[in-house]
């Protein structure tokens, strides 16, 4: 009798459901962040004293104007509802803050759940989801996460501005706006045309800026200076606006999207000791070169990268006539006039790239 009254309550919400609507709690997303550039977000105060054994002491607060729902209405009836909306939690990654999908946590058992942040919508639209994103990024550099919520912050983090190079781990899903604490979401719940976002149904790939790196007498160019002895003793002296696609990349599935791509090498010169990046099959290596890796992927075609990528960028190598060993390398079209200028050698077009950290490109 008790199972019967409670599958007579469940169908009775939803049905008030189905003939008006639902409320729903919004809550923001808010994050601190301390003096080594690790942040952590969160929706409810109550989850910090979880982190502070990790000694994150708090000096930076922000409120984004999006955030997550806690739905006033019954879980069941909510799943039958609005099943797509994604349950996130507030998670502790090894003394790492993190906001993690259920169906993440089920993969990992070493994770411990702290709390429950709220849902999110699985497209920008969903069941009274905004255009705000939820997207996971990772700096190798400070070893932490970031999340992003809106294009503007997108782009900010893209160009590197604050040179922690993080990359995107995920598009988790789509916040609600928190202009009203109290959201109604009126039937039907996801038949609204998906939104305009930067990063819906788009192929998220990984960028290698190329760095000009020196040891106080010669320059050289990478997209990596650790881990490689030709580089010894060599910092970076600046981060070019051109970037490389990440060799470990899938090439297959970004040429379907963007058109053909050819992989660049970087080589060591034994005689000049020059460092440099270029297309081994341009007339291939010189008689005291040799291949030290592959540097990353440029697009051969303009027209085709520059429909999946947006901005597009021709990247040129030139050669000092004045230094043997000394090349540069020159992001778009005004600035390799200047260098031809200028009289300097060669300028052998490498392909075609963008700029940044990554981009999300259209499928």
């Amino acid at each position: 009798m008790i199972i019967v009254l409670i599958l007579f309550s469940i169908l009775y919400n939803i049905v008030i459901g189905l003939d008006s609507s639902f409320q729903l709690k919004v809550l923001p997303l808010l994050s601190k962040r301390n003096e080594l550039n690790q942040n952590i977000y969160y929706t409810d105060a109550t989850i910090l004293p979880s982190f502070r054994s990790s000694q994150f002491e708090i000096s930076v607060s922000n409120t984004s104007s999006y955030g997550f729902s806690y739905p006033e209405i019954d879980c069941e009836v909510l799943d039958i509802l609005c099943p797509q909306l994604i349950q996130i939690f507030h998670v502790n990654d090894r003394g790492t803050p993190r906001l993690m999908a259920l169906a993440d946590l089920e993969k990992d058992e070493s994770l411990e759940i702290i709390d429950e942040a709220g849902y999110i919508g699985s497209w920008p639209g969903y069941c009274g989801t905004s255009d705000g994103m939820l997207v996971e990024m990772y700096s190798s550099i400070t070893k932490d996460f970031i999340y992003i919520t809106t294009n503007d912050q997108l782009n900010e983090i893209r160009n590197n501005e604050n040179n922690l190079f993080y990359h995107p781990t995920k598009v988790m899903g789509y916040l609600f706006s928190t202009d009203n604490s109290k959201r109604i979401v009126k039937y039907p719940f996801n038949a609204i045309r998906p939104y305009e976002s930067g990063v819906f149904r788009k192929l998220s790939v990984t960028l290698r800026p190329i760095l000009r790196i020196t040891n106080g007498k010669i320059s050289a160019h990478t997209v990596n200076v650790q881990g490689n002895q030709y580089l010894d003793g060599y910092t970076i002296d600046k981060i070019l606006n051109i970037s490389l696609i990440d060799r470990q990349a899938d090439s297959k599935v970004i040429q379907n999207s963007c058109g053909k791509m050819i992989l660049l090498f970087e080589t060591h010169d034994e005689e000049n000791n020059a460092y440099r990046i270029q297309n081994i099959r341009n007339g291939g290596l010189g008689r005291n070169e040799e291949t030290v890796k592959g540097a990353g992927y440029v697009f051969t075609e303009e027209s085709s990268a520059k429909r999946c990528l947006g901005d597009v960028i021709p990247l040129y190598e030139f050669q000092n006539p004045n230094n043997q060993a000394d090349y540069h390398y020159v992001g778009g079209y005004e600035k390799a006039d200047n260098y031809k200028a200028k009289n300097w050698k060669n300028g052998i077009l490498l392909g075609y790239s963008t700029w940044g950290n990554f981009v999300f490109a259209k499928q």
